[in-house]
This record gives structure tokens, sequence and C-alpha cells, in this order.
């Protein structure tokens, strides 16, 4: 009985030893997930209205924020480019609405090399070619009341740090 428990003992030892070591040469991608701060954005960008948060880049500032049919578009410009918050209104626009949409354009043969993924809160990213040999990114996220966040770059070739803001996109943390 002793013999087997300390087998078992060594065997777990050694498949948690093989299973945490990490892969020389490959980067830690945990620090390219947002992480959500306790109260509020943090040190993030919030809209005055606290619907969104993003993480801005160095360099990145919001230099103006427009309302139309669609919803309300905050446009950050830093020395690369410009990318684009839109905080739909249009009740047609829910984030089901949209996230069923992308992701049915994802799987069309004019989106290659499409890579996406997830942040804290409800949120889904895509980056992806589309038409070009250049990627682009659109990343959404659930409002409070259920609509559809949209982070887009306004342009291309695509920054990295575009790239990684727009996966920043979440939720305003709601009140406790």
């Amino acid at each position: 009985m002793i013999r087997r428990i300390t087998l078992f003992a060594i065997i777990t030892a050694a498949f948690a030893t093989v299973g945490c070591k990490k892969k020389e040469g490959v980067a830690d991608q945990s620090s390219k997930t947002a992480e959500v701060p306790k109260e509020g954005c943090g040190t993030d960008y919030a809209d005055p209205a606290k619907q969104f948060c993003v993480k801005l880049p160095p360099g990145y500032a919001l230099e103006t924020s427009h309302k139309d049919d669609s919803g309300t578009t905050f446009e950050f410009k830093g020395p690369e480019m410009r990318f684009d918050v839109l905080v739909w209104s249009n009740p047609t626009f829910t984030y089901d609405y949209q996230l069923g949409i992308y992701g049915d354009a994802m799987k069309k043969p004019d989106h290659t090399d499409v890579e996406s993924g997830g942040t804290p809160g409800q949120t889904q990213w895509w980056a992806y070619k589309f038409g070009t040999d250049t990627k682009l990114i659109t990343a959404l996220a659930k409002s409070s009341a259920g609509m559809a966040m949209q982070c887009e770059s306004n342009g291309s070739p695509v920054p990295p740090e575009i790239m990684d803001a727009c996966k920043t996109l979440r939720p305003y943390p709601a009140a406790k």
C-alpha cells in the first residue's frame, strides 16, 4: 500500500513538473490580455458615460467623439494612426447580433489568416486579412445594456499597439 502511494506521488510530481515547464524561446502570452481593475478602468481610458474601458498605447489620446443614428464614435489618435471605438445605440446592433455577423464573416473565403480570442468581460476580437496582405482588427464587447461596442483600426497596416489596444476593449465595470 505504501509503495502504491509513493509511486502515485512520484508520477504526479513528474507530470506536474512537465506540465508547468515553459517552452524556451516562447514569450509569455498572459501579458497580452487586459487585467480587469477592481474599480472603474484603473489607468485605462474610460469614456465619459462610463460604458467602456480601453488601454491606450503610449502617445494615443481621444481626438474627438461624435454621435449619429448608429451610436457614438470615439476616435483615438496617436503617432502611427487612428483607431475608433463605436458604442452602438441602434437597437438592431446588439452584441449578440454583431457577434453573429462577425463570426459568420470570418468563415468566408475573403477573410484569411483569421486569429481570434477573448478578453475579460464579454468580449471577442478577430485579427484577419480581408482582401489585403495586412492584418486588420475588430473587437466587440457587450455593454451593460446588451449593446455592441466595437473597436477597429482606421487604416492599414495596423501597428501592433493598435492590435493590442483593441484587444483590451471591455465594458465599464458595473457598480457593486
